[in-house]
């Protein structure tokens, strides 16, 4: 699982990927957190590597009817850390 804290975004606060199931989770600033399956690697790469978090998500993974997303209540945890 690779964890990614967002600092320059005002609405993303924190972006994980597990790149084995290929799902994202993403924390967003309003506390809520979104889990997102069928997000290739090199869609999470691009989303956090981007000038602009949000505007790469929201193209890229939001707005895209192909990946389903459900509202969950934490972020992924490995070992008693949330990651």
């Amino acid at each position: 699982m690779r964890f990614v804290t967002i600092d320059d975004s005002s609405h993303i606060l924190n972006v994980a990927y597990d790149v084995e199931k290929q799902v994202m989770y993403v924390q967003f600033a309003s506390g809520s957190i979104y889990r997102y399956d069928s997000v290739h690697a090199d869609v999470f790469g691009q989303v956090v590597s981007a000038d602009s978090v949000g505007i790469a998500f929201n193209e890229l993974v939001k707005f895209n009817s192909r990946i389903p997303f459900t509202l969950v209540k934490e972020m992924p945890v490995i070992n008693n850390a949330v990651i």
